[in-house]
C-alpha cells in the first residue's frame, strides 16, 4: 500500500471557533479514572515463538502475536518493534560454511522517505564475538531495499540498512554464504524491524515473519524450542511514567494525567502510551475532539532522534490506531507527531495544525491514545493533560425576525424560527465572471477546490434549503497543449468541515479556459442546517489545472482548497494567491419537493417547530419562557424607558444563540414623544461627508431631552453622529450646539434606533433641533414623503440652512416635560445597579449605577465560566449618580473575545449583577 509517513510538526499558532457546541462525552480526572490504561509502548507484547502452521511444514518459528487475530487471519506484529532470534554459536568450516532457512512474510510494502527505500523490515545477521556485534550479510532472495527505515530510523542504526520488507507468502528456501567466516565462532541472528506508522492493526493480513528448517555450522532446527536458540526485544525501556497528578494551573484544577518521573523529568528511551476507556460516540452531526496541553522538552536534534508526543484514535475500541491528523487512515495523508509542547495549558487543536474533527465515525466505539516518546537524552519535564473533550457539533437555529410594537405600557413581540426559504432560482457564487489564472502545482497531484455555505448568517444557504442544485459549471484551465491531463469530477459535501461528500460525478470532457457546464444526473437536494460546499476534484499531471478570478478573496467562502486531506483556504497556503475559484451552481426550485438525493428532508418546513420553549429577555435579564411553539409574546406594564429585547430557543438542555435585538422605548407619564412624519419611510436619505441635516421640534413646554429616535433605512457601516442644537441660529436655524452623541455602527439596525441624552440638555422653550453629521458611509435616514417643513439640510460648512422639499426625516426626539418647581426637587438617591448602553456594544458601553451615601463601591466584570475578567470601579465615592466605561478589555488591557459578560457591583451589603454582550 502507499505509505502515509509520519512528519514532525512543530508548534504553531492559530485559533478556532465553533459554534453550537455540544459537549458529549469529557473527561477532567476529578472523578472515577478506573477506565484509563497506561503501559511502556516499548515493551513488546509478544515474541518470537513457535508456532503451528500445519501440513508438512509442520511448527515454525513466528514473530507474531495471536492476540491480533481477527476473522481468517492469525495475527501480525506491532508498531515499533524490533525483535531477533539468535542462534547458538557454531565454529565453521569449509564443509558446512553456509545458512539455509525457509520463510514466508507479509509485512508492509516497500516505501520510504529521504535516505530510506523500505519501512518495516527483516534481515539477517552474523555475530563472531558471542553477539556483542552483529553484522548484515546479503545472500538470496535479495533484499527488497537496500536501506530500512524501521532499521535505520526508527531504531537508530542509521540509513544503509538493506533488508526484506512486502509480501513473500510461499515457503521459499534462503541460501547465505558464510564462507567469510570459516574458522570462525558464528551466531546468526533473524532480525525484524518495524516503524511507528503501520502494522497489522491496520491491515490485518500482514502476519509478520515465519522461519523454519534452519541449518548452518552443523547446526539445525526444524521449529524447536531447544533452549539453544534464544530471542529478546532490543528495544530500550523507559518504564511507564503515566499517573494522576496534580498542577494548581490546571484547567479544570487539580487533577491531570502526567508523564513525569519523581526527580520531576522524565527518562530516556521511553515510549509511554496513556488510552481512554471505551467512547461511544453521538450517532449524528459533526464530532470534534480536543484536549489541553502542556509540556516542556526541547531536544534539538534531528528527527526521529528527538522527544516527541503522539495522539491516536481508535475507531474499534483499539483493535487499530490511526493518527488523529489523519484520523481515517488515509493514503497520501500525512500522519503527524509533535517535537515541543505549549509551556502552558493550551487547546491542542489551537496549537497545531489540526482540526480534531471525527465526524465518520459517528455512532462507533472509540478509544483515543497519547504517547510521549523520549530518546536517550532528556531535555525537559515531562508531558501531561487536562480537559478532554468530545463536541457534537448540531446547528442550533436560533429565533429571527423579532418585531416589537408598544400598545400602551404593552410591548407585543413576535418572531420567526427557521429563515428558511425565500431563495430565487439562478446561479450562486462568490466569484466574478472573467478568468484570471490557474492554480496549481505544477507536479502531479491530486487536489479537491470548493465555495462553501454556512447554515446561516452573511453566507447562509438557509434561503435555499428545500431547493435542489441541478448544475455546477466552473474553469478549467489544464493546459492541454504541452501534452498535460487533468481527470475533474464535480462533488458536493457538507459538514462543518466538509469532511462529508454526499454527490460526485465525473466530467468526461472540458474545454480549458472557459465556463464549462455540468448538468447533474440527480440534483441534489439543499438539507437544513447544514454547511454545503460545491466544486470540483483535480487530478492532474501537471500544471495549473483550477481557474480563478482576480480577487479579491472572499475568505473561507470562495477559496477552499482541500490538500493532503484537510480543507483550508488559499489565503492559508499563500498571503499571494488573494483570489475565488471560478465556481457557480445552479439552484432551482425542487418540483413537489420530492427530495431524491441525501438526506430525507421532505418535513423541513417543519423542521425549525422542534425547540421545546423560547426564552424571552428584556435588558439582557431573562424575564420569562414560553412553550416551544409560541411565537408571540406581550411583555405587560412595562415601567417607562428605553428597553431592549431578544430570544432565545431551548432544544431540550441546549440553548441557541439569542435573535436579534429590538429596542422599544416606553413613554413614562411625564415624557412626550416628538414627531413630524407618520412613521413610515417611503425612501432613504443621507448626504455627503461633513454635510449637516436636522429637523425642528417644538413644544409648548420647558423640556430635557432624553433621547433621539433615529429610524434607519438603510444601514452603512458608519456611527451614527447627534447632535443637539439650539434654534438660536441665523432667522431661528440651528445655532448653539447643546450636545454631540453617537451610536456606535454595530448598534444601529434598519427601523428605529435610540439614541441616549447621557448629559443634562434643558430647553427652556422647547424649541431646538435633532440633527445629523453626515460621515462616510453613513446610513440613510428613512424619509415620510407625505409631509414636509420641519427639515433642513446644510451642505458644508460655509452653505446656508436650505429647507428639505422632498418629505420629513424621521429623527424624533424624546423630551421630559418639566414643571416650574421641577429644579427645586432635589433627587431621591438609592443604591443601585443601573443598565448598559449600548448593549450588546462594541467597542465599548457605559455602566450606570448610584449611591445613597459615600461608601467603597466595586464593578467588576466577569465571564460566563465565573473568572474575573476586569475590575472597573475599587474605591469610595460619593452619593449621587454615576457612570463608567467598559472598552472590552481585560485587568492587562488586553482585548476580550466576543460573548457574553457579567457586570457585577457590591456597595456595602448590596450586591448585584447584569448581563451585557460584546460583539465584534
Amino acid at each position: 500500500m502507499k505509505k502515509c509517513w509520519l512528519i514532525l510538526l512543530a508548534l504553531t499558532v492559530v485559533t478556532a471557533m465553533f459554534a453550537y457546541e455540544v459537549v458529549a462525552w469529557q473527561e477532567d480526572f476529578e472523578g472515577d479514572i478506573s477506565g484509563w490504561t497506561h503501559y511502556d509502548g516499548a515493551e513488546s507484547p509478544n515474541m518470537w515463538h513457535i508456532y503451528d502452521y500445519g501440513g508438512a511444514q509442520g511448527n515454525v518459528w513466528w514473530m507474531g502475536d495471536p492476540d491480533l487475530a481477527q476473522g481468517n487471519n492469525i495475527g501480525g506484529y506491532h508498531n515499533a518493534q524490533y525483535l531477533v532470534l539468535d542462534t547458538p554459536a557454531r565454529t565453521l568450516t569449509a564443509d558446512n560454511a553456509t545458512l539455509t532457512f525457509k520463510m514466508r512474510y507479509k509485512v508492509e510494502d516497500p516505501g520510504g522517505t529521504g535516505e530510506y527505500n523500505i519501512w518495516d523490515s527483516m534481515n539477517i545477521r552474523v555475530s563472531t564475538n558471542n553477539g556483542a556485534t552483529w553484522t548484515v550479510i546479503t545472500g538470496t532472495p535479495a533484499y527488497s531495499g537496500t536501506s530500512s527505515y524501521a532499521f535505520g530510523g526508527q531504531h537508530g542504526e542509521g540509513p544503509g540498512i538493506p533488508a526484506w520488507g512486502g509480501s513473500l507468502t510461499d515457503w521459499t528456501t534462503a541460501n547465505f554464504s558464510l564462507s567469510a567466516y570459516v574458522g570462525q565462532s558464528v551466531k546468526v541472528r533473524f532480525a525484524f524491524a518495524s516503524d511507528p506508522a503501520h502494522s497489522t492493526a491496520n491491515d490485518r493480513t500482514l502476519f509478520g515473519w515465519m522461519v523454519d528448517d534452519i541449518s548452518f555450522g552443523g547446526y539445525t532446527n526444524n521449529g524447536v524450542d531447544d533452549g539453544q536458540m534464544t530471542y529478546q526485544s532490543m528495544v530500550p525501556l523507559g518504564g511507564d511514567l503515566w499517573h494522576l497528578s496534580t498542577d494548581p494551573a490546571a484547567p479544570s484544577p487539580p487533577h491531570v494525567m502526567k508523564c513525569q518521573n519523581d526527580q520531576g523529568t522524565y527518562n530516556p528511551n521511553m515510549y509511554n502510551y496513556l488510552v481512554s476507556p471505551s467512547i461511544v460516540l453521538p450517532s449524528s452531526g459533526d464530532i470534534r475532539v480536543d484536549f489541553m496541553l502542556q509540556g516542556n522538552f526541547n531536544d534539538n536534534g534531528t528527527f526521529p532522534d528527538v522527544d516527541f508526543h503522539g495522539w491516536e484514535i481508535s475507531p474499534d475500541d483499539g483493535a487499530s490506531w490511526f493518527y488523529m491528523s489523519n484520523p481515517y487512515g488515509q493514503d497520501g495523508v500525512s500522519n503527524y507527531v509533535y517535537s515541543d509542547a505549549p509551556d502552558v495549558w493550551a487547546s491542542m487543536v489551537g496549537s497545531y495544525s489540526l482540526d480534531g474533527y471525527i465526524t465518520e465515525y459517528a455512532g462507533n466505539t472509540i478509544r483515543l491514545r497519547w504517547y510521549f516518546k523520549s530518546n536517550a537524552t532528556v531535555d525537559g519535564t515531562g508531558y501531561m493533560i487536562d480537559d478532554v473533550k468530545i463536541y457534537n457539533d448540531i446547528y442550533i437555529e436560533a429565533p429571527s425576525n423579532l418585531t416589537a410594537v408598544l400598545d400602551g405600557n404593552n410591548v407585543i413581540l413576535n418572531w420567526e424560527l427557521g429563515d428558511f426559504g425565500g431563495g430565487e432560482e439562478g446561479w450562486l457564487s462568490y466569484c466574478s465572471d472573467v478568468l484570471y489564472s490557474g492554480i496549481g502545482t505544477n507536479n502531479p497531484a491530486d487536489f479537491d477546490v470548493a465555495i462553501k455555505w454556512d447554515p446561516s448568517g452573511e453566507h447562509g444557504i438557509n434561503p435555499y434549503v428545500g431547493m435542489q442544485i441541478s448544475k455546477i459549471k466552473f474553469i478549467p484551465t489544464i493546459d492541454t497543449t504541452t501534452g498535460l491531463s487533468c481527470d475533474y469530477t464535480v462533488r458536493l459535501w457538507t459538514g462543518t468541515n466538509g469532511n462529508e461528500m454526499v454527490y460526485e460525478q465525473a466530467v468526461p470532457s472540458v474545454t480549458p479556459n472557459v465556463w464549462n457546464e455540468v448538468v447533474l444526473t440527480t440534483p441534489w437536494t439543499i438539507p437544513a442546517r447544514s454547511h454545503v460546499w460545491a466544486g470540483y476534484r483535480n487530478n492532474t499531471t501537471g500544471g495549473y489545472p483550477a481557474g480563478c478570478d482576480e480577487g479579491p478573496a472572499i475568505d473561507g467562502y470562495g477559496n477552499m482548497i482541500k490538500f493532503g486531506g484537510s480543507w483550508g483556504t488559499l489565503l492559508s497556503q499563500s498571503s499571494t494567491l488573494n483570489y475565488n475559484w471560478n465556481i457557480e451552481v445552479y439552484v432551482q426550485d425542487a418540483g413537489g419537493r420530492e427530495y431524491l438525493v441525501g438526506k430525507p428532508f421532505a418535513d423541513y418546513a417543519k423542521q425549525h417547530r422542534d425547540a421545546t420553549a423560547f426564552k424571552i429577555y428584556r435588558d439582557s435579564i431573562l424575564i420569562d419562557e414560553r412553550d416551544g411553539t409560541a411565537m408571540t409574546y406581550t411583555d405587560p406594564n412595562v415601567s417607562g424607558g428605553l428597553h431592549t429585547y431578544y430570544v432565545s430557543a431551548m432544544y431540550g438542555q441546549y440553548e441557541s444563540e439569542q435573535s436579534n435585538t429590538v429596542s422599544v422605548f416606553v413613554v413614562p407619564d411625564d415624557y412626550s414623544e416628538l414627531a413630524n412624519d407618520d412613521g413610515t419611510a417611503e425612501v432613504g436619505f443621507n448626504m455627503s461627508s461633513s454635510h449637516l441635516m436636522a429637523v425642528k421640534h417644538s413644544i409648548n413646554a420647558k423640556v430635557n431631552v432624553k433621547l433621539a429616535k433615529i429610524f434607519v433605512h438603510t444601514a452603512n457601516p458608519a456611527h451614527l453622529i447627534v447632535r443637539i442644537m439650539d434654534d438660536d441660529g441665523p432667522g431661528g436655524m440651528p445655532g448653539t450646539e447643546l450636545g454631540q452623541f453617537q451610536l456606535p455602527a454595530p448598534s444601529i439596525v434598519q427601523g428605529w434606533n435610540y439614541v441616549p441624552i447621557t448629559s443634562e440638555i434643558t430647553i427652556n422653550d422647547g424649541q431646538f433641533y435633532v440633527l445629523i453629521m453626515n460621515v462616510p458611509n453613513s446610513s440613510l435616514i428613512g424619509v415620510d414623503t407625505s409631509t414636509n417643513g420641519n427639515t433642513f439640510t446644510k451642505a458644508g460648512a460655509s452653505a446656508e440652512w436650505l429647507p428639505m422639499e422632498g418629505g420629513e426625516l424621521m429623527m424624533r426626539a424624546i423630551v421630559e416635560i418639566l414643571t416650574d418647581n421641577d429644579d427645586n426637587i432635589a433627587p431621591v438617591l438609592n443604591t443601585k445597579l443601573g443598565g448598559n448602553y449600548p448593549n450588546p456594544f462594541n467597542p465599548e458601553t457605559t455602566i450606570a449605577y448610584s449611591l445613597k451615601d459615600r461608601q467603597n463601591v466595586k464593578i467588576e466584570i466577569y465571564n460566563v465560566k465565573g473568572q474575573l475578567v476586569r475590575t472597573l470601579v475599587n474605591e469610595s465615592k460619593a452619593a449621587g449618580d454615576h457612570k463608567v466605561i467598559w472598552t472590552g478589555t481585560d485587568n492587562n488591557n488586553r482585548p476580550v473575545s466576543s460573548g457574553l459578560y457579567y457586570y457585577k457591583m457590591t456597595a456595602g451589603k448590596y450586591s448585584s449583577s447584569k448581563k451585557m454582550i460584546l460583539m465584534k
